[in-house]
């Protein structure tokens, strides 16, 4: 029976998302395990904080709107 063989290397950050944003010129940012691999607290963190971003910009844009 011929083997099969595998090379594990875990989980890595993906940024192909972001970096295309990017090149399209957009502003965009990354969070949680996009950047670095981490705990559930990390995650929980990121999420506060994207939040905390994505609230901002919303407040600014409806300022411009009215």
């Amino acid at each position: 029976m011929p083997h099969t063989h595998a090379r594990l290397i875990g989980a890595q950050p993906d940024t192909r998302l972001l970096d295309e944003l990017t090149r399209a010129g957009l502003e965009a940012r990354s969070i949680g395990d996009c950047q670095h691999i981490g705990y559930i607290e990390g995650a929980i963190s990121a999420g506060h904080k994207a939040y905390a971003i994505c609230s901002a910009t919303v407040q600014r844009m409806q300022s411009i709107l009215v």
